[in-house]
């Protein structure tokens, strides 16, 4: 039997400056990244962008890491997808999402080509 990963790596633009909670032993940011792509439409090349909302955890002593991801760095971040089920304390409804953890993340190298930077991450 195949091993079946749960992973993916991304690489766009941090949206906004992340929010980090600082916890006894670990260290949570939570950012946002652009990411775009191209599509064809007969002759015209347009560009989809989406935004993706990741959460890195680290040790107290490793929360430094955080200090590169600022608004309108081009960073790759790989990771595993976290799925996630609640109650809505209102409707009592169960309530599920997919969410984005992130393992690692580093700078990018700039990309090449003319894809635009998108304008929430200006």
């Amino acid at each position: 039997m195949k091993k079946l990963e749960n992973q993916f790596v991304l690489t766009g633009t941090v949206v906004v400056e992340p929010t980090v909670k600082a916890f006894e032993k670990a260290s949570v940011a939570r950012f946002a990244l652009a990411i775009t792509r191209t599509e064809r439409k007969g002759d015209n090349t347009i560009y989809v962008t989406s935004q993706v909302n990741f959460e890195a955890w680290r040790k107290n002593e490793e929360a430094a890491a955080f200090d590169m991801l600022k608004k309108g760095e081009l960073v790759t971040v790989k990771g595993f997808f976290k799925p996630e089920e609640w109650e809505d304390s209102v409707s009592h409804e169960r309530k599920s999402r997919t969410g984005f953890a992130a393992k690692e993340f580093y700078l990018a190298e700039e990309l090449t080509g003319d894809a635009p930077v998108p304008a929430e991450a200006q």
